[in-house]
C-alpha cells in the first residue's frame, strides 16, 4: 500500500497535471486527457497495491509454513531419540520364537505316534500367552509406525505448499529467501532422512512380527484341533500293550528335558500374570500367623492353654497351621493354574500338615502320611512328563500298583481305628479304585486316560486329607476364639460358643465336597468343556437400561465387599483386650490403639467397596446415583443416623474420649469399650453395658476421668467434740495422710477446720490420689484409721444430740389432779 509520503507526492503531481490540462481542453466538451490519464494512473496504482498485498500474504505464509516445518522436524528428531527400541523388540521376538520352538517339540516336531492330553493342554496355554505377547509387540510396532507415517505426511504436506516456491519480485528479497531456505534445509534434511530410515526399518520389523504372529496362530489352531481329536478318542487304544512292540522311540532324557522346559515356561508366564495374587497369598499367611500367635498369647494370659496343646492343635505350630489353612482355602483364587503351580501348593500344604501332625498322631499314621505324600509327589512328577514312552509307562504301572497295595494294606490292618478322621478311609478307597482302573488302562494301551486316573487317585486322597484337617483346624480355632469372646456384648468378633461344638458345621463339609470335586475333576478334559460355557455365561455382558454388568462381576463385588467387612472385624481382634477392661492394670498404652480403630475400620470398608467396584467392572460414576439417592434419604429422615456417623468421626479425630477411658455420662460411670460407626459401648461399674449413640455422647455433659492423668481429689469430713485440742487433732490427721503411699505429695494434702457444728467442730481432709479408682478404697481406709487413731488418743467423735424439754401449764396440772 502507498505510504503517507507517497500519497502527498501523488496529490501534488495530480494538481499540476490538472492545471496544465485546463489549457488543453477542447471546445467540443469531450473527455479531457487529464481524466484519461487519471484513470490509467488509478488502475496502475490498484494493480501495484494488489501485487504488494499478495506478496505480503505469500511472505507471511512462507514464514508460517517454514516455522511449522522446522517445528515438525524438531518433534520428529526428539521422538526418534526415544521412540521404541528396535533391538529390544527383536530380542523379545527372539525369546517368543525360542519359546514357540519349545512348544512345538513333541507336537509338530518329534511328534511321536500319538499326542498326550497334558502336552496339548500345556502347549495351548503357553501359545495363548505367546499370542498375547506378540499382540502387545504388534501394538507397539503399529503405534510406532503410525507416528512415523504421521511425521512423514506432515512434513510432505508442508513441503508441498505452493507458497514455498513462490519467490518475491525484488532480487534482494529473493536472495534473502533463498538463503533462508538453504539454512532451513540443513536443519530439516537430517530429520527427514532419519524418518525415512526409521520407516523402512519399522516396516521390516512389523513384517517380522506379523509373520511370527501368523506362525503362532497357525500352531495354536493346530493344537486346538489335536486336543479335540484326542478328547474324542480318549477311550480308544492309543498304543499297544505294555509288553507289545514300540511304535515310536525317543530317549527318555530328551522327554524329561523338553517337558521341564515347557513346564517352566507355563509356570513363569502364570506367575508373571498373577504376581499380585501370589503377594496377597503371602500377606494372608502373615496375617494368619499373627492372628494365631495373638490367640495363643491371649489364651496364655487367661490360663486357658493346655500343657501339651494336644487339644489346641491350631495354635501348636502357628506358621505351619497358617500356611496349611490359607493355601488350602485360597488356592481357588488361582484360576486355570498350571499343574506345576498347583502341585507346588499341594506339596507345601502336605509338608505343613506333617509338621502339625508331628507329635500329635501315632507314629504309624505319621508314616502313612509320609508314604502317601511320597507316592503323591512321584505321581505328580510323572504327570509333568509331556510325551509318552515305554519307560514312563512302566513307572506309571509301578506307582499305581504301589498305591493299590498300600491302600489295601491299610484296609486290612487294624490300625484304622486309631484314625483321628475316620472319613479318610473313604478317600483311601477312592485312591485304590482309581489306581486299579489306571493299571488296567495302562496295560490295555489307553495311555491318556490311564495317566488321568493315576493322578486323580493320588491327588484325590491327599487333597481330601488336607481339606478334612483344614476344616478341623478351622473349627478348633473358632472354639478357641469363642472361649475368649463368649459374651454377648462382644460385638467385634463374637461367636456363639453353643453353636461351635466338637463337630464342624455341616456347611463346611458341603464346601469340602464341592471343592474336592472341582480340584479332582480338573484333571479331565471333559470338565474343561463344561466350565468353558459356564465361564462364558458368567462373563456375558447383560444390560438393564444404560447399565451393563456381568454375573461374575457381581460375585466379585460381593466377595470383595464381604472380605473387607470381615477384615474390619478381624482388625478389632488385635486391638481389643479380652475380658472386662480393668482400670487398675494400666492398659492405657495398648488401648490407645483402640481410639484409631474406628478410622481404620472406615478406611478398610471404604477401600474395600472401591476395590469391589473396580474389580467387578462397575463404573465408579454409578456411585453418584447412589450418593444422590442417599442424599434424598438424608433429607427425608436419616438426619439422626448421619449425625451419629459424623459424631463418630469427630470422636475418632478429636478424641475427647478414647477406648479404655473411665467416664461418667448422665451420672453413670463406666469404661469405654468400643467406639463404633453409630454408637459407642460403655461398660458400667454395675456390670451392665450402656450403648449410647455417638451424637448423644458428644451433646451430653461427659466427664472423662482418664483425660487428666487419672488423678482425683478426695474429701473426708470428721467432727470432734467441743473442748478437744484442735491443733492435736489437725497434726494427727496429717500424720495419717503422710503414711499412705496412694496419696500424692503434690498437690500437698492438707487439713482444715471447717466450722462449728451443732455438736462438734468439723474438720475437712483434702488430698489427691494417683488413680481415680483408688478414691473409694482410700476414703474407706481413712475413716477406719481415723476412728481407731482417735480412740487411742482419747479424742471424742461426738454423735448428734438434742435436749427435749416438756413445759405444761398450771391449769392443765389442776385438771389432771381433779
Amino acid at each position: 500500500m502507498p505510504t503517507l509520503k507517497n500519497t502527498r507526492t501523488i496529490l501534488t503531481w495530480l494538481l499540476l497535471l490538472y492545471i496544465s490540462s485546463l489549457h488543453a481542453q477542447d471546445s467540443t466538451g469531450s473527455t479531457s486527457p487529464f481524466v484519461t490519464r487519471i484513470r490509467q494512473f488509478g488502475k496502475e496504482e490498484a494493480r501495484i497495491s494488489a501485487d504488494r498485498y499478495k506478496e505480503g500474504q505469500i511472505l507471511a505464509r512462507q514464514y508460517q509454513q517454514l516455522g511449522a516445518l522446522l517445528k515438525e522436524a524438531q518433534h520428529a528428531r526428539i521422538y526418534l531419540k526415544g521412540g521404541i527400541d528396535s533391538n529390544q523388540v527383536k530380542e523379545a521376538l527372539a525369546v517368543i520364537r525360542r519359546s514357540a520352538e519349545v512348544v512345538k517339540d513333541g507336537i509338530i516336531t518329534n511328534k511321536g505316534s500319538f499326542q498326550t492330553q497334558r502336552n496339548l493342554t500345556i502347549s495351548s496355554v503357553i501359545l495363548g500367552q505367546l499370542l498375547h505377547e506378540i499382540a502387545e509387540q504388534q501394538e507397539v510396532v503399529g503405534k510406532h509406525t503410525a507416528i512415523l507415517f504421521s511425521f512423514r505426511n506432515k512434513i510432505d504436506s508442508l513441503e508441498a505448499d505452493p507458497a514455498l516456491v513462490t519467490f518475491p519480485s525484488d532480487s534482494v528479497a529473493i536472495m534473502r529467501y533463498v538463503k533462508k531456505l538453504a539454512s532451513l534445509q540443513k536443519e530439516i534434511s537430517p530429520a527427514d532422512s532419519a524418518v525415512d530410515r526409521a520407516l523402512l526399518s519399522t516396516q521390516e520389523l512389523q513384517m517380522e512380527v506379523d509373520r511370527l504372529a501368523y506362525e503362532l496362530r497357525s500352531a495354536y489352531e493346530e493344537i486346538q484341533l489335536e486336543r479335540e481329536q484326542t478328547a474324542a478318542s480318549a477311550f480308544k487304544q492309543e498304543v499297544p500293550g505294555i509288553v507289545g512292540p514300540v511304535l515310536y522311540s525317543r530317549p527318555f532324557k530328551e522327554i524329561v528335558d523338553f517337558s521341564a522346559a515347557k513346564e517352566w515356561l507355563a509356570l513363569k508366564f502364570y506367575l508373571n500374570n498373577n504376581i499380585s495374587l501370589v503377594i496377597i497369598l503371602f500377606i494372608l499367611i502373615l496375617l494368619s500367623v499373627v492372628f494365631l500367635q495373638t490367640l495363643k498369647k491371649r489364651l496364655n494370659q487367661q490360663d486357658m492353654t493346655e500343657p501339651d496343646l494336644e487339644q489346641q492343635l491350631v495354635i501348636r505350630r502357628p506358621w505351619a497351621t497358617a500356611v496349611l489353612l490359607i493355601v488350602s482355602c485360597c488356592q481357588f483364587i488361582f484360576i486355570d493354574a498350571p499343574f506345576a503351580f498347583s502341585f507346588s501348593l499341594w506339596l507345601v500344604s502336605s509338608i505343613c500338615l506333617g509338621v502339625v501332625f508331628y507329635g500329635y498322631i501315632s507314629p504309624y499314621w505319621m508314616r502313612f502320611w509320609a508314604a502317601i505324600v511320597f507316592l503323591f509327589a512321584i505321581a505328580c512328577l510323572d504327570n509333568l512328563l509331556l510325551q509318552a514312552s515305554r519307560t514312563e509307562r512302566w513307572i506309571m504301572l509301578g506307582i499305581s500298583l504301589s498305591g493299590i497295595l498300600y491302600g489295601i494294606w491299610q484296609f486290612a490292618g487294624k490300625r484304622r481305628l486309631e484314625l483321628q478322621e475316620k472319613r479318610i478311609l473313604l478317600f483311601i478307597g477312592f485312591m485304590v479304585v482309581c489306581e486299579t482302573v489306571a493299571t488296567i488302562l495302562n496295560l490295555a494301551g489307553r495311555y491318556n486316560l490311564s495317566k488321568t486316573m493315576m493322578i486323580t487317585g493320588f491327588t484325590g486322597v491327599v487333597i481330601a486329607i488336607l481339606f478334612l484337617w483344614t476344616i478341623r483346624l478351622i473349627n478348633d480355632g473358632l472354639k478357641l476364639v469363642s472361649m475368649i469372646f463368649q459374651h454377648p456384648e462382644r460385638q467385634l468378633l463374637y461367636i456363639n460358643f453353643n453353636k461351635v461344638g466338637a463337630r464342624a458345621p455341616l456347611l463346611l463339609y458341603v464346601l469340602l465336597i464341592v471343592a474336592w470335586f472341582i480340584l479332582v475333576a480338573r484333571n479331565f478334559y471333559g470338565f474343561r468343556q463344561v466350565t468353558v460355557p459356564f465361564n462364558a455365561f458368567l462373563n456375558q455382558e447383560r444390560s438393564v437400561g444404560d447399565y451393563t454388568f456381568t454375573i461374575y462381576g457381581i460375585f466379585i463385588f460381593m466377595i470383595v465387599a464381604g472380605c473387607s467387612l470381615l477384615l474390619s472385624r478381624l482388625i478389632s481382634f488385635f486391638t481389643y483386650e479380652p475380658g472386662t477392661l480393668s482400670i487398675q492394670h494400666g492398659n492405657k498404652g495398648r488401648l490407645k490403639v483402640g481410639s484409631w480403630l474406628l478410622l481404620i475400620r472406615i478406611f478398610i470398608i471404604c477401600g474395600g467397596l472401591f476395590l469391589a467396584f473396580a474389580a467387578s467392572g462397575i463404573p465408579l460414576d454409578r456411585l453418584t446415583i447412589v450418593l444422590g439417592a442417599l442424599g434424598v434419604g438424608v433429607g427425608l429422615g436419616l438426619q439422626g443416623l448421619v449425625n451419629n456417623l459424623v459424631s463418630g468421626l469427630i470422636i475418632a479425630f478429636e478424641k475427647p474420649v478414647n477406648v479404655g477411658d473411665f467416664v461418667e455420662v448422665s451420672g453413670q460411670a463406666g469404661t469405654v469399650k468400643t467406639i463404633g460407626f453409630r454408637s459407642s459401648t460403655i461398660a458400667l461399674t454395675e456390670g451392665a453395658c450402656l450403648v449410647i449413640p455417638n451424637g448423644d455422647l458428644l451433646s451430653q455433659h461427659l466427664v472423662n476421668w482418664s483425660m487428666a492423668k487419672n488423678t482425683k481429689r478426695v474429701h473426708v469430713n470428721v467432727g470432734v467434740a467441743y473442748g478437744s485440742d484442735l491443733e492435736k487433732v489437725r497434726s494427727r490427721l496429717l500424720s495419717l495422710l503422710q503414711d499412705d503411699n496412694r496419696i500424692l505429695t503434690f498437690p500437698e494434702p492438707f487439713v482444715t477446720a471447717k466450722n462449728f457444728g451443732d455438736s462438734a467442730v468439723s474438720f475437712e481432709i483434702i488430698c489427691w490420689v494417683k488413680h481415680f479408682s483408688l478414691a473409694a478404697n482410700l476414703t474407706s481406709d481413712l475413716i477406719i484409721r481415723i476412728n481407731n487413731d482417735f480412740k487411742e488418743a482419747g479424742i471424742v467423735i461426738p454423735f448428734p444430740q438434742q435436749d427435749i424439754r416438756v413445759i405444761q401449764e398450771k391449769k392443765e396440772e389442776q385438771q389432771n389432779n381433779d
